[in-house]
């Protein structure tokens, strides 16, 4: 209904301006025989095609959190490292539970205050595995890295797991097999 309003107003407009030109270009009084004829012009008014522009919408940004264990998880700032050593998803939560208990999270190793003397990394893995570990990787000091601490761990679980049925087994004392 505006619109039509505004149409009709500028309609109105148009024609007083019309109007007024033609009075304005009116020829001067002259005798009636040498007037010219006055010859009816038509004047189309169209209205403005209007368009038709869909409503846009802004949708605000979304940020999207993925979070590995449940948040306030203990060591939960280890679970990027054990998943990239190899450890699956639902494993996270028992294998950081485990360092948690080991290492209360942290990289115990030589020179750190409360290194025993022989277990290394977050999983306090112990020098009983030194053959293999250097067999492996070259180095036992590889495990100070808590990466190849998990990565150690890992090869640890799945051989408790395939001959043990317990892949925690060599947490036995900190963690109970199910």
């Amino acid at each position: 209904m505006k619109v039509i309003h505004k149409v009709i107003h500028k309609v109105s407009i148009a024609v007083t301006t019309l109007l007024t030109v033609t009075t304005a270009c009116a020829i001067p009084e002259q005798s009636t025989d040498t007037l010219a004829p006055i010859v009816p012009v038509t004047v189309v008014i169209t209205t403005p095609p209007t368009t038709t522009t869909p409503p846009t919408t802004t949708v605000a940004p979304t940020t999207t959190t993925t979070t590995l264990v449940p948040l306030g998880s203990k060591c939960e700032e280890l679970a990027p490292i054990a998943l990239q050593a190899g450890w699956p998803q639902e494993l996270l939560p028992e294998i950081l539970t485990i360092a948690h208990r080991e290492s209360r999270c942290l990289n115990i190793i030589e020179g750190h205050p409360n290194w025993n003397g022989h277990d290394r990394g977050p999983l306090q893995l112990n020098q009983v595995w030194l053959d293999e570990i250097e067999a492996k990787y070259g180095t036992w000091e590889v495990v100070n890295d808590p990466y190849y601490n998990f990565a150690w761990a890992w090869e640890m679980y799945i051989w408790f797991e395939a001959n043990r049925g317990c892949g925690f087994d060599p947490w036995y004392k900190t963690y109970s097999c199910k």
